[in-house]
């Protein structure tokens, strides 16, 4: 079958070239791998391990990164078709059938793998937000769960519109098939609900921890610098947006290689904006303590014993608790309670108070 016997009606050409549209790919790949080596060893440094949140923000880029190397293949078959159908080439390569054919089946891949690392990278912010409120209960558990529900059904329903029976089919089959205003209507129909639900997921997912700010003993300042930094998902909301506004007038569709390419940088920027709000300074600050007057030194309130036992009690078992409860009733001398705690008891947060009690409650028992 002689699919362009005759010279189709002109669409849009290209936007970018194709040169511009790898480097841009490979640049947002290059870049985004940098960022996520820094969070990566910036975790390691601090924590001496990794999380689930840091093997989703790695499978986001390799999904990335394999999209990078699908378009190296395919993106000579894309600019052909495009500059077939936009006038720029005519008559068509006796390999044209062919090669539209891979350029589609490509194209399948990159949209799976477009919405995979987007809401890998969502779904990494949802555990980094997990365990940021581990201890927070009430209606922030809730909606939490909620978010994460939300998250996931959006995920499947944008794997699931996507228009499989027009790419992965042969071309005559395509051609007449995908043509009709119908198919045309629900392609654009689908693009711009996918994109709704890309922003509004973000938007749900951001306003989990500045919920919770507003309930932390936090200067001011770092308040506000932690809703800027979580609030740089918005960058992410902004390419969501462009990459579905350069809608043709004569198609009723976005440009293709614009359309792919602002996919590409919004991943990459979901990703690098993932690696910046994972730090570990703006959350924790073990080194910088004040230090205590000299005479509250010498003379410690009675209850600050118990300020640190409710302290851990609330991040341990109760055993453990019982536990240390009589190690220190057992302790004798005239020391004050401050003095009696280990090093690493004497630091201004939970996390540094499970730490040191773990450690000496291991110390205890081999003696």
């Amino acid at each position: 079958m002689d699919i362009l016997s005759t010279r189709p009606p002109e669409t849009t050409a290209a936007k970018v070239g194709e040169g511009t549209f790898l480097r841009t790919i490979w640049s947002g790949v290059g870049i985004s791998l940098l960022c996520l080596l820094v969070r990566l060893y910036a975790r390691w440094r601090s924590f001496k391990r990794l999380w689930l949140d840091d093997a989703f923000v790695v499978f986001a880029w390799l999904l990335a990164l394999l999209t990078a190397i699908d378009w190296q293949i395919v993106a000579r078959y894309m600019y052909q078709f495009i500059s077939i159908t936009s006038g720029q080439l005519w008559p068509p390569p006796a390999s044209f059938v062919k090669d539209t054919e891979n350029y589609y089946k490509g194209s399948v891949i990159v949209l799976v793998f477009f919405y995979t690392s987007l809401w890998a990278v969502k779904f990494a912010f949802l555990l980094f937000f997990r365990r940021l409120g581990s201890n927070v209960q009430g209606w922030h558990r809730i909606f939490w769960w909620s978010v994460l529900g939300f998250t996931v059904a959006t995920y499947l329903v944008c794997i699931g519109d996507i228009q499989y029976s027009c790419l992965a089919v042969p071309l005559p089959e395509l051609f007449e098939r995908c043509s009709k205003d119908a198919a045309v209507h629900f392609q654009l129909v689908t693009l711009k609900f996918n994109c709704a639900m890309d922003v509004l997921t973000d938007y749900l997912i951001m306003a989990i921890p500045i919920g919770m700010l507003w309930n932390v003993q936090m200067s001011l300042r770092k308040k506000l610098a932690l809703v800027g930094i979580f609030s740089l998902a918005v960058i992410t909301t902004i390419f969501a947006i462009v990459r579905v506004t350069s809608i043709s007038a004569m198609t009723h569709q976005p440009e293709t290689s614009w359309s792919y390419m602002w996919s590409s940088i919004e991943v990459c920027v979901a990703i690098i904006v993932s690696c910046l709000a994972s730090f570990r300074s703006l959350f924790t600050d073990h080194r910088k303590r004040i230090p205590e007057p000299k005479q509250q030194q010498q003379r410690p309130s009675a209850g600050s014993s118990n300020v640190f036992l409710r302290a851990i009690k609330r991040t341990l078992p109760s055993t453990t608790t019982l536990e240390l409860a009589s190690i220190f009733k057992s302790e004798a001398g005239t020391r004050n309670d401050e003095e009696r705690l280990p090093p690493d008891w004497r630091r201004g947060d939970v996390e540094s108070a499970r730490e040191g009690c773990t450690e000496h409650i291991v110390a205890v028992r081999k003696v």
